[in-house]
């Protein structure tokens, strides 16, 4: 083996190492760096027992990686520092030159020696002004190194200490880009980059999991962040313990997190993996003093086909992941059903914005009834979209999207707008309705918005209407927590005197407390149970109380969803005194509800009815 002869030679060696640990850096580590030393150290010095030695976190133990690849190690590969000579090339930060090894009083002179060892080189390697380890070499002869040896050996030090700080700190710089860093896991950045490549390697076999943790903002609400982010964390580990390492799981922001199952996971098993993941992450956590029971809701996509690309995938996992919180099932995979309400979801968000403008989204008007009498008391306006290619949008669906997208106060501002506009069109045509009100649905995200009470009494006042003419019903009264904005909002319309009635009511938990949780007049009984009145005596006794309940608190009971006689029966029965439902009369178009009112209040219309 050639040795250099001069330090410009070596300086020329020592560019070739560097090169080629840039090239290899983003993934390198310290053992990497290492064997690319150990391949061009003898381009600069010859010698025996070349090793380089790092110190643990505390500086009390080296660990020594040796550079002679051919031949067997003569010492531990872990040492007490106080056992070496590296002791005083960590005090003094210099190079250490040892001509004689016998005659010195170095801590491993004897077993050296007894190698026939008989000289050696230590040269710190310095990190911001630190030693982290040492490059050595020993020969067999006594004074065996010359001053360009020891220069350039001093050199390559200076040039792998500096190589391996750069190594671990990108190391360090990669673990930040692509970790979560409240729970470890790997972070949205770095799951859809595992996801690409196993499309592109794999598509024909990628199953994603898609959880969301239910009730997450209520636990941070209720016993604040810090106790949500310790929930996060223990979840997380949850998580990770139940899959195998074919499985990767990550955060991808909030309480939302995603599963991406290994190449041999067919899709039955990517769905047992999911009812796996819920039995191990819903069993009660214990943190500090409060007990909470985790909720979970897991959509799965496949890959069908292999020609679903990031975006669309993972779209498709969150709405199976929705479908499964709103209904209640834990577990829900994407089938064709919901692959066509994917493509109407894209649909929606692309054009919403324009169906509003071009008035192609419209509100329905269904009668609202004495339902002793048959008098039309009111009606609720019903959102219908009936897209011209897509066909009818269901309501929820075109709510959701509006609020997904971020687009849900534009739509609230134009509807509010729009309801008020109708009521005074309709009462300009029919007199006879000059005293009856138009409901409002409002979503617990729309009643949410901080700017929706001024947003409100502004339509109000723009097409002269009193705070009374526009009901407003909420709708999923049992999802408005304690102390927010929406109850707020709640309480902040009732007191400018806006009418305010619970929709589907009777069918959460603490139905009763909500009489004093919230300034109502009005609830409705929920369709599934004025159903269930006509057959099952103990539901009825149960409507037949909140009716009673309502009366006393001079709350008005409505009966919802009415569609048969004998429901109709029941509902009076009960001592309901308003009712709607198909039975009554379905949502009607703008023009045709006002012909109905027309009909039922003959002589009362205006003479330039249009």
């Amino acid at each position: 083996m050639e040795r250099a002869e001069n330090n410009d030679s070596a300086g020329q060696y020592i560019q070739l190492p560097i090169a080629l640990l840039h090239e290899w850096s983003s993934a390198a580590t310290f053992a990497m760096a290492v064997e690319i030393t150990a391949k061009w150290l003898p381009h600069l010095i010859e010698g025996t027992l070349a090793s380089v030695a790092l110190f643990n976190d505390d500086h009390t133990e080296l660990e020594l990686f040796p550079l002679d690849l051919d031949r067997e190690f003569p010492f531990p590969t872990r040492v007490p520092l106080e056992y070496t000579s590296l002791s005083e090339v960590v005090r003094s930060g210099s190079v250490l030159h040892t001509p004689d090894i016998s005659a010195s009083s170095l801590p491993e002179a004897g077993p050296l020696s007894q190698l026939g060892i008989k000289s050696g080189l230590c040269a710190p390697l310095v990190s911001s002004g630190k030693c982290f380890g040492s490059l050595n070499i020993s020969r067999t002869e006594v004074d065996a190194f010359s001053d360009d040896e020891v220069a350039n050996f001093t050199g390559l030090a200076e040039v792998l200490g500096a190589t391996l700080s750069r190594l671990q700190q990108l190391e360090t710089e990669r673990n930040l880009a692509t970790t979560d860093s409240l729970t470890g896991l790997a972070n949205r950045r770095s799951m859809l980059d595992l996801l690409s490549v196993s499309l592109n390697e794999s598509p024909e076999t990628t199953h994603v999991l898609f959880l969301d943790l239910t009730g997450f903002k209520q636990v941070n609400d209720a016993y604040g962040h810090h106790t949500g982010d310790e929930m996060l964390r223990r979840i997380a580990r949850r998580l990770e313990s139940e899959c195998s390492p074919r499985h990767r799981v990550g955060r991808m922001g909030g309480d939302e997190f995603l599963v991406l199952c290994g190449e041999d996971t067919c899709q039955t098993s990517a769905r047992d993996l999911g009812k796996q993941l819920i039995d191990a992450a819903t069993k009660p956590l214990e943190i500090g003093s409060v007990v909470l029971q985790p909720r979970l809701s897991v959509g799965v996509a496949t890959n069908a086909g292999g020609q679903t690309g990031i975006s669309d995938l993972l779209a498709q996992a969150d709405r199976a992941m929705y479908r499964a919180k709103r209904s209640n099932t834990t577990v829900v995979e994407v089938d064709d059903e919901l692959r066509r309400e994917g493509e109407l979801v894209a649909r929606i968000d692309r054009e919403l914005e324009r169906a509003v403008a071009d008035d192609e989204i419209e509100f329905f008007l269904q009668p609202v009834r004495d339902i002793r009498t048959g008098e039309i008391l009111g009606a609720e306006s019903l959102v219908r979209w009936n897209h011209p290619v897509a066909g009818f949008v269901p309501p929820p669906l075109l709510i959701e999207r509006a609020e997904a997208t971020d687009r849900i106060d534009m739509f609230t501002t134009w509807a509010i707008d729009k309801v008020a506009e109708m009521l005074t069109a309709t009462r300009r045509l029919n007199p006879a309705y000059h005293d009856k009100q138009f409901a409002f649905n409002l979503s617990p995200r729309q009643l949410g918005w901080s700017d929706y009470v001024e947003t409100h009494v502004a339509a109000l006042e723009r097409h002269g209407l009193i705070a009374s003419d526009i009901l407003i019903e909420v709708v999923e009264s049992g999802m408005i927590e304690v102390e927010t904005t929406a109850e707020s909002t709640i309480r902040a319309l009732a007191s400018h005197g806006v009418h305010i009635s619970l929709d589907d009511f009777g069918t959460g938990h603490n139905v009763i407390s909500y009489f004093s949780r919230f300034p109502i007049d009005a609830i409705k009984i929920d369709r599934s149970l004025i159903a269930a009145m006509v057959d099952n005596p103990t539901v009825r006794t149960v409507v037949k109380g909140l009716t009673q309940i309502a009366t006393e608190l001079n709350i008005t009971a409505l009966g919802e969803g009415i569609e048969t006689q004998h429901e109709l029966d029941a509902c009076i029965e009960v001592g309901m005194t308003v009712g709607q439902g198909y039975f009554l009369g379905r949502p009607l178009p703008f023009d045709a509800f006002n012909e109905l009112l027309a009909v039922e209040f003959p002589g009362q219309r205006c003479a330039n009815a249009a």
